[in-house]
């Protein structure tokens, strides 16, 4: 990618070299840093007709993020996400800033340092979140399955959730 009037190259991913795919570009700025986000779109044939008599249930559980069968007896697991050491730093910091004189210069930066770390767990989670829903998806593709089955267990009752498409 070359920027005009800006002595800048970036080197892309092949698969974003597929120019006709990309959905959009957008450049953000902060703290002086200049931030290059790429919308990916992977081009799924309208026309594909997935079996409605076939399907995925889905369980979230506590030891894997979701787990699921098929109506074949194939099963589908998701690990958890592992934020730990994310987790812990932002654990250290609010110790540290709970220590400092609020609103002193030591106070502030910490802050400052504490909101890019809660940042940048966010953004993991919501990243590993749309991987985690594109894999369910692909699966589905491959398998012709064209209705997906979530269910949520709720205090004394059990809530389903159908999806078709």
């Amino acid at each position: 990618l070359k920027l005009l009037n800006v002595d800048l190259s970036i080197p892309l991913h092949p698969w974003v070299r597929d120019i006709e795919n990309v959905k959009t570009i957008t450049f953000s700025g902060e703290d002086e840093k200049i931030f290059l986000s790429i919308t990916y779109g992977k081009e799924i044939c309208s026309e594909q007709k997935l079996n409605a008599a076939r399907f995925l249930s889905l369980d979230p559980g506590l030891l894997s993020i979701l787990t699921g069968v098929t109506c074949d007896g194939e099963f589908f697991k998701i690990a958890n996400l592992d934020a730990r050491a994310g987790e812990k730093s932002i654990d250290k910091l609010i110790s540290k800033r709970a220590k400092k004189k609020k609103h002193s210069k030591r106070y502030i930066r910490i802050s400052k340092t504490l909101s890019k770390k809660r940042r940048k767990v966010v953004d993991r989670r919501r990243d590993y979140h749309h991987k985690l829903t594109s894999a369910v998806v692909d699966f589905c593709l491959q398998r012709d399955i064209g209705t997906i089955i979530h269910g949520d267990i709720e205090t004394k009752k059990l809530k389903v959730s159908i999806f078709s498409f």
